[in-house]
């Protein structure tokens, strides 16, 4: 059974995650803080393995949701988790 926390989170993860896809038309908005730690956090705990060294907030989520492709090294980092890495919102 979901809880109202889980919910509220699930909510605050998709805004954050959907807050990023529409700055990427404006350079300078700013994405907020908390929430969008919240998505990373729970973008990286969906991954059964370790991600990556040195992928950012921004980095990670939008390799986990597909947003942006995995280069080479990332598919060498993941090994056979690179397949299987996207998560679509």
């Amino acid at each position: 059974m979901l809880t109202v926390t889980d919910f509220v989170r699930t909510l605050a993860v998709e805004g954050a995650i959907h807050a990023m896809d529409l700055s990427v038309a404006l350079p300078d908005a700013f994405l907020p803080g908390p929430p969008f730690r919240q998505a990373a956090a729970t973008m990286a705990a969906l991954v059964p393995g370790q991600l990556p060294v040195g992928w950012g907030h921004e980095v990670l989520i939008c390799k986990v949701t597909g947003r942006s492709e995995l280069d080479e090294r990332d598919r060498q980092s993941l090994s056979r988790l690179a397949d299987s890495l996207s998560i679509r919102l």
